[in-house]
């Protein structure tokens, strides 16, 4: 079976690696990678519970970078209609 960026529809942006693993350890399905225009991002590709999902790690942290990396997952995969941003909870306040 033979993707095209458009078959891509949920995307995940994780700021750090430490997002990444747990993301990487969710997919049922590893996909290979698909060609960018412009290469500014580097996308892991794959499947979850049926859904194709393109995943992409901020080059540094920061909202400027976390919007950069956005637009240009939007115009590298024109189909996303759901999108993730996931983080490690460092905001949950403390219940002990």
């Amino acid at each position: 079976m033979h993707l095209s960026h458009r078959d891509y529809t949920v995307a995940c942006i994780c700021p750090m690696g430490v997002e990444l693993a747990p993301v990487k350890a969710m997919l049922d399905q590893f996909h290979p990678s698909l060609p960018t225009e412009r290469g500014q991002n580097n996308y892991m590709l794959g499947e979850i519970t049926g859904h194709n999902i393109v995943i992409a790690v901020l080059l540094e942290i920061g909202i400027s970078s976390a919007a950069a990396v956005a637009t240009q997952l939007l115009n590298d995969f024109p189909s996303i209609r759901f999108g993730l941003l996931m983080g490690i909870g460092s905001g949950i306040p403390d219940q002990r």
